[in-house]
């Protein structure tokens, strides 16, 4: 999204919440996962009612490419 210069500027947000007889969770988020979570939940919704084949086919490259980008030898 930031080389299509769709976004001017990522700003990071950074939450903690207590969760009651285990560890504090931080969250960590961008303005851009709130423009791509609409379209990651609409197909993860569709392949849940369909069990579609493409569908399947497209969440699995998506899993393979973020695990390239962020496993180094």
């Amino acid at each position: 999204m930031k080389p299509l210069n769709l976004v001017k500027e990522i700003k990071e947000y950074s939450h903690k919440f207590a969760i009651p007889y285990y560890e504090t969770l931080d969250i960590e988020y961008t303005n851009l996962d709130f423009i791509t979570f609409p379209f990651a939940a609409a197909i993860g919704i569709v392949y849940f009612l369909t069990k579609n084949w493409m569908l399947n086919n497209i969440i699995g490259i998506c899993f393979s490419v973020y695990t390239i980008e962020h496993v180094s030898i």
